[in-house]
């Protein structure tokens, strides 16, 4: 039985068609949704103000020990105890003792309240960025009309939002 040429072609195209589909259909699932991109966004952010916090204690912790050896002996051990607990620049000036300190406690305490000033600047603009994150982030989920997408991208964002840091991400 001969088969007429258009049906031989068209059994073609019909597989060509459908190899197509199925390229495109999978080119689409290795694409980011805008939700996921967005909460991978937020995630670095919250990472980022993770290191920032932890390099401004470890910052402080080094100034604290350094400054125990600047301490004056003459500084009663009471004192000496507060003074050292402390992380907050402006308190140590409260101390009446202070100003009898050596300049280079001075300077030390001085370039603590610079870094923190700094990097307080650093975690307010990434917050703010996050704030904006989010409140697209939930724009674009209503506008998610169907329940099982809606669904798969809140866990995708769970996901991600329980995910671990990377590491290094202020490059220090």
């Amino acid at each position: 039985m001969k088969i007429p040429t258009t049906l031989r072609y068209s059994g073609r195209w019909t597989a060509l068609i459908t190899l197509g589909t199925l390229f495109l259909l999978s080119c689409q699932s290795d694409e980011s949704h805008p939700i996921e991109m967005m909460a991978q966004d937020i995630k670095l952010n919250n990472c980022k103000m993770e290191e920032i916090s932890q390099y401004v204690d470890e910052s402080w912790t080094a100034a604290i020990d350094k400054m125990s050896t600047m301490l004056p002996d003459w500084l009663p051990s009471e004192e000496r105890e507060k003074i050292l607990n402390l992380r907050y620049a402006s308190l140590f000036r409260l101390f009446e003792t202070y100003k009898d300190f050596d300049p280079s406690v001075h300077a030390l305490v001085d370039s603590m309240e610079i870094l923190d000033a700094n990097w307080a600047d650093s975690l307010r603009q990434i917050s703010l960025e996050n704030q904006n994150l989010e409140m697209k982030m939930d724009s674009v989920f209503a506008t998610v009309n169907d329940q099982e997408t809606e669904q798969m991208l809140m866990e995708k964002v769970e996901e991600i939002q329980s995910s671990p840091c990377p590491g290094n991400l202020l490059n220090m």
